[in-house]
């Protein structure tokens, strides 16, 4: 009576897991876990590897949003076969451009 799961990552390494019950082998009632003997117990976690993970792509950064200030740049993040790249090793799609400050010099008239 164990329910299992399947590996916990679409492609390269995860986990799997299932559920481990005390279970009374006369009536098979489910007990409390510390009834059973906790050194007999099966594990209920294992490692588990899916076929390799694809390579990110990446574009090329798009242009920053302001040539002064405060600007960002995007570029497009796309996995060549859907659902079969590792999702923490997802390249960053944004950031911060470095652009100058918004200043400017404003004169007064001259003196007479």
């Amino acid at each position: 009576m164990a329910g299992s799961t399947r590996c916990s990552r679409l492609c390269g390494y995860g986990v799997q897991t299932r559920q481990v019950w005390c279970k009374n082998e006369t009536s098979c009632d489910i007990k409390d876990e510390e009834d059973c003997d906790i050194l007999t117990k099966p594990t209920a976690i294992k490692s588990c590897i899916i076929e390799k993970c694809r390579d990110w792509k990446t574009s090329p950064w798009n242009q920053c949003s302001s040539t002064c200030g405060y600007a960002v740049q995007k570029r497009p993040v796309t996995c060549p076969d859907k659902h079969q790249c590792d999702p923490d090793q997802r390249p960053t799609d944004l950031q911060n451009c470095k652009v100058p400050a918004c200043l400017a010099w404003i004169q007064g008239q001259w003196s007479k």
